[in-house]
């Protein structure tokens, strides 16, 4: 080896201390850049973790927030439906109130109207006769004399009323 201008001393000396250096290197700088190494490894796994349950979350809160909305959109629906038939049914309570009402009105109007009937009815009755009394004495006045004349009048008067008493069963 000397021919090739090496010297072994030197060369174990050299090989000495590189492996001195290597091992001074290893405990000194190789391992606290490995454990650094290591632990940067270490957060960005569990960055990465955090990363994706974020993710998860995000997708279920969507999820939830789809189910919500559609839950509240039934919800609306259905009050909306219950609304129009409860409108339905007041609308058709008020018009069957209204027609109860009208009908009552109707009833009423033809007991009045049946009462006023029988009223003037009974007005004409009477008018009648006055009116036949009248012309009984009128007519008679000129042909008999007093005492035959009221004779007359109060027959003819009985005579009327028996009468105007059949017409009105007849109607009844």
């Amino acid at each position: 080896m000397e021919k090739l201008g090496i010297d072994p001393l030197l060369l174990i000396v050299q090989i000495v201390n590189f492996a001195l250096l290597f091992i001074i290197l290893k405990k000194v700088l190789y391992k606290p850049i490995l454990r650094a190494l290591k632990a940067r490894e270490e957060k960005l796994a569990a960055i990465d973790k955090d990363a994706k349950e974020l993710i998860q979350k995000k997708e279920s809160f969507e999820i939830e927030r789809e189910k919500s909305q559609k839950a509240a959109k039934l919800q609306v629906k259905r009050m909306l439906d219950e609304a129009i038939l409860e409108a339905g049914r007041l609308k058709k309570q008020a018009l069957e109130e209204g027609n109860k009402r009208v009908k009552d009105l109707i009833a009423k109007g033809q007991n009045e109207i049946e009462r006023q009937r029988r009223l003037i009815s009974q007005e004409i009755t009477l008018e009648a006769k006055e009116l036949s009394k009248d012309v009984i004495n009128k007519v008679l006045s000129q042909v008999l004399d007093k005492s035959a004349r009221t004779r007359s009048v109060t027959l003819a008067a009985r005579e009327l009323e028996s009468k105007a008493k059949i017409g009105k069963k007849g109607k009844l």
